[in-house]
């Protein structure tokens, strides 16, 4: 049996339905069929809330995603930006100067220096081969080289690379998303801008601010920029570098080198004293110089000659005069070799240059004949044609004759001791040679060789070149 309710002491007991009735109308525990219209409203009501919270939720995460390819895409443009630190860093000489940019077998690098591709970067190793063709967003990149062309090369040329996406983050079709844009440009570390709505021809960053290259009325586009100061590069010495460093002090190199070529600018005179350059001891740090070897010093002479430092005396190894200039004095004495401008050797002979050539003729034997072909008791006169020299190395020969006696008639007596074979040869009597009665008259296509009579003479044609 049910029990009324005793709040005086403090406990709650039992109480029936129809004590609870008699509590009073409003109190009553209304009906089932009351109760299922409240039950409905609240299920409506916590529907209503699910669908708010899921909507809610999917909006968030839709954002986060936005957030996320748009600070994506700042990461992804701070990468290329240092690909470029990284092209421009080893090409700045090629760019300062507005020269081609190419490899050492001559091909060129990029398509076009002044807009690279980030197929070309991924080739040359500035980026990764993996590297993605568009951002996280979906956008393509384009690179444009900016050179100060009234400044370079030169102090205060600037060598600017700036990388920006060819579309603006858009919400919609027409609604740009300069949130996107915002968070895109604080994940570049500073290197960053945008063209924001209240100026979209320009980009704007806290490094720079330049033109809107994609159009003056496309905001939401955004860029990273490399930049790099030339001046400071043109202060050292690079590896691959093709200035001339122009040192004002010795150099010296402790392993080999190879050059294309050598020059030097000191004159000298041959024959005069020298002495050996001190350079900086590299193979032993506790001594401070070190003195050439010898023969390893050169200096120029004032015609453009040659001299090397040998036993402190500049000596011409490359002798450079002119043909009937004067020789034979300390510098250059009697028998040097030397050249003309033209490489043809010249020897010092009498104190003035002359031709090499002229003392030293080739001679080719054309060739012999005996004359007379008998001997004869009386004087004779043969002719004998000259040999045809043509033309060797350049140079037409010219025909010669020598004559040289074989036979001689001998007209009184002359004693002559010897052996032959073992056998004494005694013959007494004195004998008259007169050179003379040989002799060779040029006529024409010829020669008239005389000879005494009953003589013989072995005549010789031949053709020298000089």
């Amino acid at each position: 049996m049910c029990q009324p309710i005793h709040r005086d002491r403090g406990r709650i007991g039992p109480l029936s339905i129809k004590g609870a009735r008699r509590l009073g109308g409003r109190g009553a525990i209304p009906s089932a069929q009351q109760q299922g219209g409240v039950f409905l409203l609240e299920l409506g009501l916590a529907l209503m809330l699910a669908l708010i919270g899921a909507t809610w939720a999917g909006a968030h995460l839709m954002q986060a995603v936005r957030d996320g390819q748009a600070e994506g895409t700042g990461t992804y443009l701070l990468a290329v930006k240092g690909a470029m630190d990284s092209a421009i860093a080893g090409n700045f000489q090629a760019y300062a100067r507005g020269l081609p940019l190419t490899n050492a077998d001559g091909s060129t690098r990029f398509a076009d220096p002044m807009t690279p591709t980030l197929a070309e970067l991924r080739t040359l190793g500035h980026l990764p081969t993996t590297f993605p063709d568009i951002t996280p967003a979906g956008q393509a990149v384009q690179i444009q080289i900016r050179r100060d062309a009234a400044k370079c090369p030169g102090i205060g040329c600037r060598i600017d690379a700036l990388i920006h996406t060819r579309t603006p983050f858009r919400k919609s079709q027409d609604d740009i998303d300069y949130q996107a844009a915002a968070l895109a440009v604080s994940s570049m570390q500073g290197w960053g801008g945008a063209a924001w709505f209240d100026e979209p021809g320009k980009i704007r960053g806290s490094a720079f601010n330049v033109d809107n290259p994609v159009s003056s009325s496309a905001g939401g586009i955004v860029a990273a920029i490399a930049m790099l100061d030339t001046s400071m590069w043109n202060q050292f010495v690079r590896v691959g570098d093709d200035r001339d460093p122009a040192l004002q002090g010795n150099l010296s190199v402790n392993g080999a080198m190879s050059t294309a070529r050598v020059g030097v600018r000191e004159t000298a005179v041959p024959n005069s004293a020298c002495t050996a350059t001190d350079f900086a001891n590299a193979a032993n740090p506790a001594l401070a110089t070190i003195n050439l070897a010898e023969n390893t010093e050169y200096a120029k002479t004032s015609t453009g000659g040659l001299v090397a430092c040998v036993n402190n005396t500049w000596r011409s190894i490359a002798v450079v005069a002119t043909v009937g200039t004067a020789c034979g004095d300390a510098a250059y004495p009697e028998g040097t070799l030397g050249a003309d401008v033209s490489g043809a050797g010249l020897l010092c002979r009498d104190a003035t240059w002359s031709p090499v050539s002229q003392w030293l003729s080739r001679y080719t034997i054309m060739t012999t004949h005996l004359a007379p072909a008998t001997l004869s008791a009386s004087p004779t006169a043969t002719t004998i044609n000259k040999p045809v020299c043509g033309v060797s190395g350049g140079v037409a020969g010219t025909p010669h004759v020598y004559v040289i006696p074989q036979s001689i008639h001998n007209t009184g007596s002359f004693a002559l001791t010897g052996s032959r074979n073992g056998d004494n040869i005694s013959v007494s009597g004195t004998m008259t040679l007169n050179p003379t009665n040989f002799q060779a008259t040029n006529a024409g296509n010829g020669w008239q060789v005389a000879v005494p009579a009953n003589s013989q003479g072995v005549v010789v044609t031949y053709c020298s070149y000089s």
